[in-house]
């Protein structure tokens, strides 16, 4: 969301296939399923690239400030806030049109034709009666991660004990700022998800962030396990905030969240990059960092690529162009900003799936 902004301590690249589960006329919204292996006994950023099904599709009726009446809109009141033990999924708006395109924002309350909203002032201005919006639940960790694909796609734990974790989903510090950050790390045992030093609590209804991703360790296991996720392709224009913060570099943890693959080039990070001097060290602008995901190994070593002098170039290949480098669907990502003056934001558009 526009208000929140998403950091992480690594990075990492990730191949995914898309499989259709049916045909689509064109007036549809694509549907397919996603599957990637996450390695043994090894770290894999994952990032989801399908979206769960629509709860409201439609438009901006009124209102404004944050709170919204929608057209047609039929809810229960407080239907769409997350409730502990009652309600499980957290909602997001997301806006298909209109200036405010791009952005989205976690539903906070609903009544029956209106919802409040999170968004920061620059973007409130932006929204107008007409814009187009679409609302969805988030990803969590139980429906990304159900019960039925223990052995599958994750691995249960045999006690709380680190010696007994076998599968952790590590999210990494979302509010922190500078690079490589501590992260939280949830497993599944007898039951439930829990959080690694607070073991009592389900943690099933943690969301997964939609401009993130998380890191699948497998601990002690001899084999890969699968992630298959079975959803929606996003079709719309999708925004990814980055920080630059004063004293220091600043890591932005992000998602190329689009089940096509793409090339670096084609991602349009040069308008959001503040660019190298040389290609010396001391004359580093914003770094892009990944990793290679066919090692297996933990917390994995880091490429960083830079742009100057109207190509990208990786640190050790200064004179190849990676403009044409292969970024898979799904892939992860940290965006290493360069120091500023005074804190600022830059808006990312992720390419929007068919313009690749």
């Amino acid at each position: 969301m526009h208000s929140k902004l998403r950091y992480s301590l690594a990075a990492g690249l990730l191949a995914a296939a898309l499989t259709p589960l049916s045909a689509q006329s064109v007036t549809t919204t694509p549907v397919g399923a996603v599957s990637m292996e996450a390695l043994a006994n090894s770290d894999t950023p994952y990032v989801p690239t399908l979206v769960r099904p629509a709860a409201y599709e439609g438009s901006i009726a009124g209102g404004g400030g944050g709170e919204y009446a929608l057209a047609s809109a039929a809810f229960q009141v407080g239907a769409l806030e997350y409730s502990e033990g009652e309600q499980s999924n957290t909602y997001y708006l997301q806006i298909l049109s209109g200036q405010a395109a791009g952005h989205h924002s976690t539903v906070i309350s609903n009544t029956e034709n209106s919802v409040t909203l999170e968004f920061e002032s620059d973007i409130l201005s932006m929204i107008q009666v007409g814009d187009r919006v679409v609302i969805r639940p988030y990803w969590t960790l139980a429906t990304l991660f159900p019960p039925a694909e223990a052995g599958v796609s994750y691995f249960a734990s045999t006690s709380n004990l680190s010696s007994g974790r076998k599968t952790e989903v590590i999210f990494p510090d979302v509010s922190g700022v500078g690079i490589n950050k501590s992260a939280t790390a949830i497993y599944y045992y007898n039951q439930f998800w829990r959080r690694v030093g607070s073991s009592t609590i389900n943690r099933g209804d943690v969301i997964v962030p939609l401009d993130a991703y998380v890191v699948i360790r497998h601990n002690n296991v001899a084999e890969n396990s699968r992630i298959t996720c079975v959803g929606e392709v996003d079709l719309g224009q999708f925004f990814i905030p980055l920080g630059a913060v004063s004293g220091g570099r600043n890591d932005n943890l992000v998602a190329y969240n689009r089940p096509v693959d793409s090339t670096l080039g084609q991602l349009g990070l040069e308008s959001v990059f503040t660019p190298s001097t040389s290609n010396l060290s001391s004359g580093r602008g914003d770094e892009l960092l990944v990793f290679d995901p066919s090692i297996p190994i933990k917390n994995r070593p880091v490429s960083a690529i830079y742009y100057y002098n109207q190509f990208w170039r990786k640190v050790g290949q200064s004179s190849q162009d990676q403009a044409d480098a292969v970024i898979p669907a799904g892939s992860a990502l940290v965006i290493r900003k360069q120091s500023v003056v005074a804190g600022s934001v830059q808006d990312w558009g992720v390419p929007v799936v068919g313009n690749n």
